[in-house]
């Protein structure tokens, strides 16, 4: 996207009050969603669950960022299966470094470092939930309790229509 296209859209969703303009510590201009932009995350998060269960297959070559899966993941994140969960997962890759925490029947995510992991992932999202015959395994042996309860708090659907349950 270009620039002058950013800018505009950036202004657009500033005039309607989606997102405001802070200032860095180093003086960059940085964007947050306001309240009423963070009201729409029920709604993103509905068609991001949408597309993983009625979209087209990734084929090598579409577009794919691994920490869009962050999103992925709490889209399918299922509160009542974590009420009493406190548990924090590091991805740790080269594509991806970015973090899973699980609170009080709430998730939260975000990219870079996490302060104190319970797990830390050698790999990505799709790895985890995914790619990895026994995703465990992604652990250090330490830390595997806390990957299994962190999983358990997800109902994924499998392509065959069986519903993986940790």
């Amino acid at each position: 996207m270009g620039t002058n296209l950013l800018a505009a859209r950036l202004r657009d969703l500033e005039a309607a009050d989606i997102v405001e303009r802070r200032v860095g510590a180093n003086g960059a201009r940085l964007y947050a969603l306001t309240e009423r932009g963070q009201a729409l995350e029920p709604a993103v998060l509905a068609l991001i669950r949408w597309g993983l269960t009625h979209g087209p297959e990734n084929r090598p070559g579409d577009h794919h960022r691994d920490d869009w899966d962050l999103l992925a993941i709490k889209s399918m994140f299922h509160p009542k299966r974590a009420i009493d969960l406190t548990v924090c997962v590091q991805f740790d890759s080269p594509e991806l470094e970015g973090w899973a925490r699980i609170e009080g029947g709430e998730m939260f995510i975000g990219v870079g470092k996490a302060e104190q992991p319970d797990a830390v992932v050698k790999g990505t999202v799709a790895d985890l939930f995914v790619n990895a015959e026994d995703p465990l395994d992604l652990v250090a042996d330490s830390e595997r309790s806390s990957l299994h309860a962190f999983m358990h708090a997800f109902a994924l659907q499998h392509r065959s229509g069986h519903l993986l349950v940790w």
